[in-house]
């Protein structure tokens, strides 16, 4: 989410097949892995979760601590995680980029921390790659039923992201009485279609061990019939020393 962006793309490496599965899960949930790929001094692998109990459904990736520590002080890198093939079947989901911005962005004295965007993208990454800000298609809104009633839209875009919306009943967008940013929930719209879902998070936020689940404010309507986050969460679990960020309680609407 920034408009100069220096991009360094980096590509994930497969290192687990789709189709394996946590052998050494002692909670018996089941669990299929898509992707791994360095970040920081650490990895993170993405997974979809309990995918045949969609109420139970998570849809995410973990971290380990040490992709924190080593972070590049400039440029953003976008960390793409593929996601498992029983993902792209029962979710609207196709790809995760998990992007790292050092010194955030605009707006000035709100985004301006270092923080992670976390696009939950619906299209494929060839079709964001073909995203640009000169096209009109970046100015072409969704009908407002497709998005929550308290999203409003940036102005112009961004190159191979889109257009994204803020939610107006943030804290740290309050009028009045601002609160620190430390995250908050974004969509995105490129051609009259909703394209991402996008927690945004700070470093700083992450170092706290975090362990929350948040609400997902709902549309009125969907354009495509599938299954569709209620909530998410961001938990920090002590034995593996792992973040995990996931989109959870999923419905079919």
């Amino acid at each position: 989410m920034k408009k100069h962006l220096l991009m360094a793309v980096v590509t994930a490496t497969v290192l687990m097949a789709s189709c394996n599965k946590d052998d050494d899960n002692e909670n018996g949930e089941d669990i299929v892995f898509g992707t791994e790929t360095v970040v920081g001094q650490g990895k993170a692998v993405s997974f979809l979760k309990n995918a045949n109990d969609h109420g139970k459904m998570e849809l995410g990736f973990t971290f380990d601590m040490a992709a924190l520590q080593g972070l590049p002080d400039h440029g953003e890198i976008n960390f793409l995680l593929n996601l498992p093939k029983e993902a792209l079947d029962l979710t609207p989901y196709k790809h995760i980029s998990f992007d790292w911005a050092p010194h955030g962005h605009d707006p000035s004295g709100v985004y301006d921390k270092p923080h992670f965007d976390i696009h939950f993208y619906t299209i494929s990454r060839d079709e964001q790659n073909a995203i640009t800000v000169a096209n009109p298609d970046m100015q072409k809104l969704p009908d407002a039923s497709f998005l929550p009633k308290q999203y409003v839209p940036e102005p112009g875009g961004i190159d191979k992201m889109g257009k994204h919306w803020l939610d107006i009943t943030s804290p740290e967008l309050n009028p009045v009485n601002p609160a620190p940013f430390t995250s908050t929930l974004i969509y995105g719209t490129y051609n009259s279609k909703v394209i991402f879902l996008e927690p945004m998070v700070t470093r700083e936020f992450f170092l706290t061990k975090p362990d929350t689940i948040i609400n997902v404010q709902q549309p009125d309507s969907f354009a495509v019939r599938s299954h569709y986050p209620m909530r998410y969460k961001m938990k920090f679990d002590q034995a593996s020393n792992k973040i995990t960020v996931a989109l959870i309680d999923f419905e079919h609407r």
